[in-house]
C-alpha cells in the first residue's frame, strides 16, 4: 500500500467533521436517513394528521424553522461553550431527531391522529397549542441530547443545559408567533383544511337537496345556505354547533379568532323553481349544469372558486371548482 496516501492532509470538511461531538455525528447520520426514508410517507399523509405543521404558508414556515434553529444554537450551544459551527449542526440534528420522535407515533398509529372536523376553529388557538405542546416535549428530548455532549463529570453543567433547552423552546414561542403572523393571511393552508371539512358537510346537506330535486322535478326554494341547513339539517343550527359556518369561505387574517363572515356562499335565486329532467344519464349525455351555491375567496393570482351545481338533464347534484360552471364571468374577479 502506498503510505503517501495515508500521510496526505485531510480536507477542511473532514477536519471539521472530526471535531464534532460524537452525539452530533450520530444524530446527523440518523436524521439524514430518517428524513429521506420518511419523506414519501409524510408526503402521502392525510393533511388533517399533521395540521399544525401545514397550517402556514411554506415560506413563512421555513423562516420560522431557521429562526428556531439559530436561536437554539445560540441560547443552548454557544452560551454553554460550544462553537457556532458545532452549535448549529447540533441544533439541526436534535431538531430533526425531536421532530421524528413527535411525528413518528402519528405515522405509525394514524387511527389515533384522526381529527374531529372543526367548522369554526380559532386560528390563534390552533397556532399556540402545537407550539406550546411541542416546545415542552422537544425541550425535554433535546435537553438530554445537548447534555450528552458534556463529560459525565460535569453534572452541574449537564443539568444546566437540560434546563436551558426547555427555557429556549419556551422563549421561541413569541419569536415563532411574530414570524408566523407576518403575512396578512398567515393561515392559508389551514383555510384549505377547514374548507374541505365545510364542503364535506355541505355535500351531506346537498344529498338531501338532490332527493328533493329528483322527487319534485324542480329546484326547491331556499334563500341562503342557512335556509338549506334549516330545512334538511336543523340540528346543525342549534347553540354550540359550528356547522353554521359551512355557509362561508374561510379567509383568516392575522388576529382572527374565528369565522368573520367575510366571504358568504352565494345562492342562485334565479335558479329557484327551475324544472329538472329526472332520468339516468347515459355515457354520451353532456351535462347541463346550473349553479345553485357558489363562493369566491382571493387566493394567489386567480383566487379560489367553489360551489354546488345541479345537472338539469338528470337532477344529480355535484360540487365544482370551475368558474364557468359556477357562472363567474372571465372579467368578474
Amino acid at each position: 500500500m502506498d503510505e503517501g496516501l495515508l500521510n496526505k492532509p485531510r480536507s477542511r470538511c473532514i477536519q471539521i467533521y472530526g471535531k464534532l461531538p460524537m452525539i452530533s455525528i450520530g444524530l446527523i447520520r440518523l436524521a439524514i436517513v430518517l428524513a429521506f426514508s420518511l419523506a414519501a410517507t409524510v408526503a402521502m399523509a392525510d393533511g388533517g394528521t399533521l395540521y399544525a405543521a401545514f397550517a402556514f404558508d411554506w415560506r413563512t414556515f421555513v423562516a420560522y424553522v431557521l429562526a428556531t434553529v439559530l436561536f437554539e444554537a445560540w441560547f443552548i450551544g454557544v452560551r454553554s461553550g460550544y462553537g457556532w459551527l458545532k452549535s448549529i449542526l447540533t441544533s439541526i440534528g436534535v431538531n430533526l431527531f425531536s421532530a421524528v420522535v413527535c411525528v413518528l407515533p402519528e405515522l405509525m398509529f394514524p387511527v389515533y391522529a384522526q381529527m374531529k372536523p372543526h367548522y369554526d376553529p380559532n386560528p390563534l388557538i390552533w397556532m399556540f397549542q402545537p407550539l406550546v405542546i411541542y416546545a415542552l416535549i422537544s425541550g425535554v428530548i433535546e435537553g438530554y441530547v445537548w447534555a450528552a455532549g458534556k463529560p459525565k463529570q460535569e453534572r452541574a453543567e449537564r443539568k444546566g443545559i437540560k434546563v436551558q433547552a426547555i427555557i429556549a423552546h419556551l422563549a421561541c414561542i413569541p419569536i415563532s408567533v411574530a414570524i408566523l403572523v407576518l403575512p396578512s393571511r398567515p393561515f392559508s393552508r389551514m383555510e384549505g383544511q377547514v374548507f374541505s371539512w365545510r364542503m364535506a358537510a355541505l355535500k351531506q346537506v346537498c344529498k338531501e337537496l338532490e332527493k328533493d330535486i329528483r322527487a319534485q322535478g324542480r329546484v326547491p326554494e331556499f334563500r341562503s345556505v342557512q335556509d338549506l341547513i334549516r330545512k334538511y339539517k336543523p340540528e346543525w343550527l342549534q347553540p354550540g354547533s359550528e356547522r353554521w359556518a359551512i355557509g362561508y369561505m374561510p379567509a383568516y387574517e392575522r388576529f382572527d379568532t374565528g369565522e368573520r363572515r367575510r366571504h358568504p356562499l352565494e345562492v342562485n335565486r334565479q335558479g329557484m323553481g327551475v324544472k329538472v329532467t329526472v332520468r339516468e344519464l347515459q355515457n354520451d349525455d353532456p351535462p347541463k349544469l346550473l349553479w345553485l351555491i357558489r363562493g369566491f375567496v382571493p387566493n394567489g393570482p386567480t383566487g379560489a372558486y367553489r360551489g354546488i351545481c345541479v345537472d338539469l338533464n338528470s337532477g344529480f347534484v355535484c360540487g365544482s371548482n370551475n368558474r364557468e360552471d359556477l357562472g363567474f364571468l372571465l372579467n368578474s374577479k
